[in-house]
């Protein structure tokens, strides 16, 4: 008897766990297209593009760039898959190296591969190497599940060279 009720415990457990797995949002990347060489003194647009195997409603990016060496000069929202902007979104201090993005749209939400949230216009200010990266712990993209689950995502910092 006591047999029977672990192999029903462990059985109901076993269930309980692939529906979990099964519910989870698949995994997210997070692309910035920039060029790998660039001239001081240039302007040149970056794509924030986002490839996502399952629908999302929301998403806030929060890049970190130096200051020293790159300046934005604008945020472009035109094409973008974003139908909403939280207020005061997107923006950005050269003072501090920062840019932030937060939007969303209704249902059915965007999946699908190299959707465009916007572009950032950057000014190439002095030589050397350049890093935009993003803060993981801040940003998100939240699953359009009823829930705001949290969609896994992969982001690789871009180096630009200046010349």
């Amino acid at each position: 008897m006591m047999r029977r009720v672990v192999i029903l415990i462990a059985l109901i457990a076993a269930v309980l766990v692939l529906y979990w797995l099964l519910r989870l949002p698949g995994s997210a990347k997070i692309d910035l297209q920039a060029p790998k060489t660039i001239s001081a003194g240039q302007n040149f647009e970056v794509p924030l593009r986002l490839s996502v195997p399952t629908a999302i409603n929301a998403a806030e990016f929060y890049f970190s760039f130096p200051n020293d060496k790159l300046e934005v000069i604008e945020i472009k929202k035109e094409g973008s898959f974003f139908a909403l902007w939280i207020t005061g979104f997107p923006k950005f201090t050269n003072e501090s190296g920062s840019l932030e993005l937060a939007g969303g749209l209704p249902k059915p939400g965007f999946s699908g591969k190299n959707g465009l949230v916007a572009t950032v216009v950057f000014k190439a200010k002095a030589s050397g190497e350049a890093i935009i990266s993003l803060d993981s712990k801040k940003s998100r993209l939240l699953a359009n599940d009823g829930l705001g689950s949290q969609v896994v995502s992969t982001f690789q910092p871009v180096t630009i060279n200046i010349k």
